[in-house]
């Protein structure tokens, strides 16, 4: 029966937790000539405040308390045959906190014990080994800036200006034409050898023709000299490491490291529950066979890395951000050998304030908060990761120090061969000398 004016109140009545009291909302109303009329407010635009229930958990995402808990262990494994896990999950799965405080990596595993918010980014997971900076000291270093075509190219540019060079000088010398010195093809050689190596001479011309033999052989040089530098300078600076392997087949495939990944962690349930006949293959010839010895945590697998030249480890980006810093090598990611993970925020199985946190994250999308905090997450996870361009050290500069070395012993060799020659000679002028006058005598 309804009352005199015939329109009937709606009232939502519900509760945050059974300990707290009842809270009520005016819903709508119902009348029988316009039906029911609903709220303009959404469900959880209704439903946005606790009311002071405190969660246990370090997010705060809405006006709620907040205690936090410390997990026994910093790694939080997944499920194995009796669905414990150690670490926050495992906190999650004992009710001892309601939510995650930090982005957890979601896994199919996973899902069967704790309830996820929807995702917040994504993360990577990437095989990474010791950098291999290996430098090929080798005197062919010295010829890598040119290929062997252009090397001949020079060549002949210097031969050939010799020979003009000597060329210019014979004619001249015929036509009584004194503006250039007298020199061979062996000086000349030496004159444009010098110019190729920025070098001067003592030659003073009048002559024209020598004059622009000179001025375009320096030219070219100087062009030439320009690019090798480049070239030379790049080789040495602009090194990079060489992989072994660029993908999980070529991992596969060389066969000669040891993979290490956290003990029953995401990475772990992804080769051991994957569909690819390659993954399955490295979790059954890799994985299990060295399974007594797998890394605990991030940081210990990094540093088992750095320690063996044969020994790779399987990473997300958010660990090797974190602990890069606390390493004594270099490590390089395989740039093929990698797969996608979803992050979320973990809650407790059949949590009823999913929903709410849900609504507050595609908030957060919706404003570009979250799109913003995934770009700087990205860049400066790869500002810490990727190593810095290599400077130039005595090591790699060792060749050029020999070829100064060799060049300077061997001009000192020179040298005193000449000042040898040079007085045997005179000594032996001289007894000739006297034995021509004792001869007359």
């Amino acid at each position: 029966m309804f009352p005199y004016d015939h329109a009937v109140g709606l009232t939502e009545v519900y509760r945050v937790s059974p300990t707290l009291p009842l809270q009520t909302y005016r819903f709508g109303n119902w009348t029988p000539d316009g039906g029911l009329t609903w709220p303009s407010r959404g469900f959880y635009h209704r439903r946005n405040n606790l009311q002071g229930l405190t969660l246990k958990t370090g997010l705060k995402l809405v006006r709620i308390n907040t205690q936090y808990y410390e997990p026994e262990a910093n790694t939080c494994n997944s499920s194995t045959s009796n669905a414990s896990c150690a670490g926050i999950n495992g906190m999650l799965q004992t009710g001892q906190v309601d939510v995650s405080n930090a982005a957890t990596r979601m896994s199919a595993v996973r899902l069967a014990t704790v309830d996820f918010t929807v995702p917040i980014g994504e993360s990577r997971f990437y095989i990474v080994i010791k950098a291999n900076d290996v430098f090929i000291k080798k005197w062919i270093v010295f010829a890598t800036p040119f290929s062997l075509r252009l090397w001949i190219a020079v060549a002949c540019i210097m031969v050939v200006s010799a020979i003009c060079l000597t060329e210019i000088q014979v004619l001249e010398r015929r036509n009584d034409e004194g503006n250039t010195e007298d020199f061979s093809f062996v000086t000349a050689m030496f004159l444009v050898v010098g110019v190729f190596c920025q070098q001067g001479h003592n030659i003073s011309t009048k002559s024209t023709p020598v004059l622009l033999t000179f001025v375009t052989s320096y030219l070219t040089a100087v062009v030439l000299f320009a690019c090798y530098s480049a070239g030379f300078v790049s080789y040495l600076t602009l090194r990079h490491s060489q992989l072994p392997f660029t993908d999980f087949k070529g991992f596969l495939k060389d066969g000669s490291f040891e993979l290490l990944a956290m003990k029953r962690s995401v990475e772990w349930d992804y080769f051991k529950s994957s569909s690819d006949d390659v993954l399955r293959e490295i979790y059954s010839k890799f994985l299990l066979r060295l399974e007594v010895s797998h890394p605990d945590t991030a940081l210990e697998g990094l540093q088992r890395v750095c320690h063996h030249t044969k020994v790779a480890f399987i990473i997300c980006t958010d660990d090797m951000m974190t602990y890069v810093d606390k390493i004594n090598c270099t490590i390089v990611r395989i740039p093929e050998a990698s797969f996608p993970a979803s992050v979320a925020f973990a809650l407790a199985k059949g949590s009823h304030f999913r929903g709410l946190f849900n609504h507050r994250l595609q908030q957060l999308r919706r404003n570009g908060v979250l799109n913003m905090w995934n770009w700087y997450v990205s860049s400066k996870m790869r500002h810490r990761v990727d190593p810095p361009k290599p400077s130039i050290s005595i090591r790699v500069a060792k060749p050029i120090l020999y070829v100064l070395a060799v060049g300077a012993v061997f001009a000192v060799g020179v040298l005193t061969v000449e000042i040898c020659t040079k007085h045997i000679s005179s000594v032996l002028r001289l007894a000739k000398g006297k034995l021509y006058a004792v001869q007359i005598g």
